[in-house]
């Protein structure tokens, strides 16, 4: 299943998601954001981690235009 985390990126106010996979020893994701812009070493922090994707839309929703619209994008996007 995959999972998503909402991190931080240092020196700014926005926040980047990125997509991992729940697995037994816990949850995993991916060194660059779903959008590209954000390497996890620019990170100065998570909002959250390992949410399912429809708990995770939800409180990206809620903290707004603070988190990257292309970030966002990726929920309602199908491919």
């Amino acid at each position: 299943m995959i999972a998503y985390t909402l991190k931080k990126k240092k020196g700014t106010e926005e926040y980047h998601l990125f997509d991992g996979r729940m697995t037994a020893e816990g949850c995993t994701s991916k060194q660059i954001s779903v959008c590209g812009k954000m390497d996890k070493e620019e990170s100065s922090g998570n909002e959250f981690s390992c949410e399912e994707e429809d708990s995770a839309r939800k409180r990206c929703a809620k903290i707004g235009k603070k988190v990257c619209v292309d970030c966002i994008g990726h929920f309602y996007t199908s491919y």
